[in-house]
């Protein structure tokens, strides 16, 4: 299979104004992708991100500011904080499974995403 394209780095580097709100979208998209979104600004979500992590026993290191590399019962993924629209007012947590079970994945993601204070 053929692995899903990236956001640009200008999309994974957006820098809100200081709206924040709720999350809007939660869930798994039936790729190797799970997502939530919010109105936060990047530095706090990732900073969110990275306190569930943590509080999950989820070995991780972080690649850049808004991109960290992640292990877990035997899967790896990424998360990532980007930019979901052209004004980037809204933002992404995103995880994506890069070598593992997809199910052992998709049972850890159904832990994270609703840990992630949006």
């Amino acid at each position: 299979s053929t692995a899903p394209s990236r956001p640009s780095t200008a999309q994974r580097r957006g820098r809100p104004d200081s709206a924040r709100g709720a999350a809007t979208h939660a869930g798994y998209n039936g790729s190797n992708h799970m997502t939530h979104a919010s109105t936060r600004r990047p530095a706090e979500l990732m900073a969110e991100t990275l306190r569930v992590l943590e509080a999950h026993g989820v070995v991780h290191g972080q690649q850049s500011p808004f991109v960290v590399r992640c292990e877990k019962q035997g899967i790896e993924l990424e998360a990532e904080v980007a930019a979901i629209d052209s004004t980037q007012s809204r933002f992404v947590v995103r995880f994506q499974l890069t070598r593992g079970d997809v199910w052992v994945y998709k049972e850890l993601c159904n832990r994270l995403l609703p840990a992630v204070r949006l």
